[in-house]
């Protein structure tokens, strides 16, 4: 089993140039990187006006809609274990080799962290993603590209990209 994640084609009626963008960026990102913590690519098809990823099919969902579930608090270990997964995905995606450059998520959240069926933690929806971005976040947003901005769910950005300041690294 796989997942589909489609958009219609350029020139179709209801195709947003955004959403566009943002598909081809994560196909992109997503073509950069093989991880246990990444969900996986597994190819992009093309099907009666629509690009499709094929995806690994991340039977449990997200992260966020699995903690909604829950009747009490996440088993300490289990914790523990999703950190180490989510934590060990941005480190791969963070640190560049000769092959691969640095992907910079942009947007991550619990509704972007997908599960699998022993519940261990995938990152997904590099939508947002910035690729081959500097070692020094701060050199990104220098530029203040408002657009970039857009991509990401604005509540859970840094307060510093919000006010469209100066990031910081530590931020």
């Amino acid at each position: 089993l796989v997942a589909l994640k489609c958009m219609l084609l350029p020139g179709t009626a209801v195709s947003s140039k955004k959403s566009q963008e943002s598909m081809y960026k994560e196909v992109k990102a997503c073509m950069l990187t093989s991880h246990e913590n990444i969900v996986g690519l597994l190819g992009i098809t093309v099907h009666c006006n629509y690009f499709c990823m094929v995806m690994q099919l991340m039977v449990c969902g997200n992260l966020a809609d699995f903690i909604l579930a829950l009747e009490g608090p996440i088993p300490p270990a289990l914790l523990l274990q999703m950190a180490r997964d989510v934590a060990n995905g941005l480190k791969f995606i963070h640190h560049p080799t000769e092959k691969r450059r640095r992907i910079i998520h942009g947007d991550l959240k619990t509704a972007n962290v997908l599960l699998d069926r022993n519940l261990n933690c995938k990152i997904g929806d590099f939508g947002g993603a910035i690729i081959g971005a500097s070692s020094m976040v701060s050199e990104m947003v220098e530029k203040n590209d408002s657009a970039l901005r857009g991509e990401r769910t604005g509540i859970f950005c840094a307060p510093e990209q919000l006010r469209d300041t100066q990031m910081k690294r530590e931020t």
